[in-house]
């Protein structure tokens, strides 16, 4: 596993449609947002992680236990922290694009 960069994570989530990036604390945090509304991921420059918000808590819970050094659950299961050193991109991709559909605001409630 080779990680992943700042530019292919932030090239990964522009990917995504509806997707706009606010760079609310230039040099120390970016966010990813779908419609310019909720937030699907935060980008944190300094530690090299990225949360993701919005994945099913036993997806996350899965995460941290088969690899506790690159993923932490936060907040009671708010979102996962993930360490992009320690994350391959096909995985990253695919939590993003989670993260995405589920904040997604014309995605259909049940």
């Amino acid at each position: 596993m080779n990680g992943v960069t700042d530019d292919q994570l932030r090239a990964l989530a522009l990917k995504m449609s509806r997707t706009d990036e606010l760079d609310a604390e230039p040099g120390k945090k970016s966010y990813f947002r779908v419609c310019g509304g909720p937030i699907f991921a935060v980008f944190h420059y300094s530690k090299a992680t990225v949360c993701i918000y919005g994945l099913d808590k036993k997806r996350m819970a899965a995460l941290v236990r088969d690899d506790p050094k690159t993923f932490k659950m936060k907040l009671k299961g708010a979102f996962v922290d993930v360490k992009l050193a320690g994350v391959d991109v096909a995985l990253l991709k695919a939590l993003l694009r989670e993260a995405h559909t589920a904040n997604d605001p014309r995605r259909k409630k049940d």
